[in-house]
């Protein structure tokens, strides 16, 4: 039976035979595919910088939010320090954080600010407000420059 669905539906000539392992494997190159060749000049979307931060803005709130139920679990003390996770914008990044309740409720000061691993930066999105030892403090703006013009202000005016 399983033959004849396979003959039927053309597998066998995917390399799919009717057993499924014993078929040699076809290459891309028996297809007409040149895989050698890199695809370049590719062009990407008008709007791929504000994708892109759109990703990493709900990647960050994602981990600030883990954070932030983590931290009403624990009721920590003042002193105490509470494993966390990073809260930069790679989804990958499942980096620890070890903070207090201070250091946590002072890098999340605003809605726009993160605690994150040193070094754990994206400049395109983001900038670093304070560096400490074990973790740095970001403040996220807008892919597009006027908010981002306005964060630099700000902190220029600051110093």
């Amino acid at each position: 039976m399983y033959a004849e669905v396979y003959a039927r539906t053309g597998l066998e000539q995917c390399g799919l035979g009717a057993s499924g392992r014993d078929a040699p494997l076809i290459k891309p190159a028996d297809w007409g595919i040149a895989v050698d060749e890199p695809v370049r000049d590719v062009p990407l979307p008008p709007d791929w910088k504000r994708r892109r931060g759109e990703v990493v803005r709900k990647n960050e709130a994602m981990f600030r939010a883990h954070n932030e139920r983590r931290m009403v679990h624990e009721q920590p003390r003042s002193s105490e320090h509470v494993p966390l996770v990073c809260e930069c914008g790679d989804a990958e990044c499942w980096d620890a954080l070890q903070l207090t309740f201070a250091e946590f409720e002072g890098a999340h000061a605003t809605p726009h600010t993160y605690a994150v691993k040193p070094l754990h930066v994206m400049p395109d999105f983001e900038v670093v407000l304070a560096q400490r030892d074990r973790y740095w403090v970001v403040e996220k703006y807008a892919a597009d420059g006027a908010a981002r013009e306005a964060v630099f202000g700000r902190l220029t005016r600051a110093s």
